[in-house]
C-alpha cells in the first residue's frame, strides 16, 4: 500500500514538473534610431539659468514582440571633427509566449546618453552588430 502511494506521489509530481517547464528564449538584436538630441538644460523664456551642462541624446529600438525586453545594452561614443557618433550594441530576449499574447503597440526600448558638453550639433547612430549565433 505505500509502495503504491509512494509511485502515485512521484508520479503526480513528474506530471507537474513536465508541466511547469521554462519555456527556451531566442535573442535578437534590436535597431536603434534617434529620438531627440539637445541640451540638458535649454534656456527658459523667464531667463531661469540651470547649472547643468550637457548634451542629452534619446533613442529608441522597437521590439518584435509584447513580451520581449532587453537583455543587454552597451553604448561607445566617438566625436569626430565636431561629429557625435554614438556606436550601440543591444541584444533582446524574444519570449515564446507572444503567440498567446496581443498588444495594442509593440514594446519600445528608450535609452538616455548624457554627453558633457552642449556645443555639439551634429549627431550619427550606428548599431553594432554581435558575431554569434542568435
Amino acid at each position: 500500500m505505500k509502495t503504491l502511494i509512494l509511485s502515485l506521489l512521484t508520479l503526480a509530481f513528474s506530471i507537474n514538473a513536465l508541466a511547469n517547464k521554462q519555456d527556451v528564449f531566442t535573442y535578437y538584436q534590436p535597431g536603434y534610431e534617434i529620438v531627440s538630441a539637445g541640451p540638458i538644460c535649454p534656456v527658459q523664456p523667464s531667463g531661469y539659468s540651470c547649472r547643468a551642462v550637457g548634451t542629452m541624446i534619446k533613442i529608441k529600438a522597437s521590439l518584435n514582440g509584447c513580451l520581449d525586453k532587453v537583455a543587454y545594452f552597451d553604448k561607445q561614443i566617438k566625436v569626430t571633427d565636431g561629429v557625435v557618433t554614438v556606436f550601440t550594441s543591444a541584444v533582446a530576449k524574444f519570449n515564446p509566449k507572444n503567440d498567446r499574447v496581443r498588444c495594442v503597440k509593440m514594446p519600445e526600448d528608450y535609452q538616455t546618453i548624457i554627453l558633457p558638453r552642449e556645443d555639439y550639433v551634429d549627431f550619427k547612430l550606428e548599431n553594432l552588430k554581435i558575431n554569434s549565433n542568435l
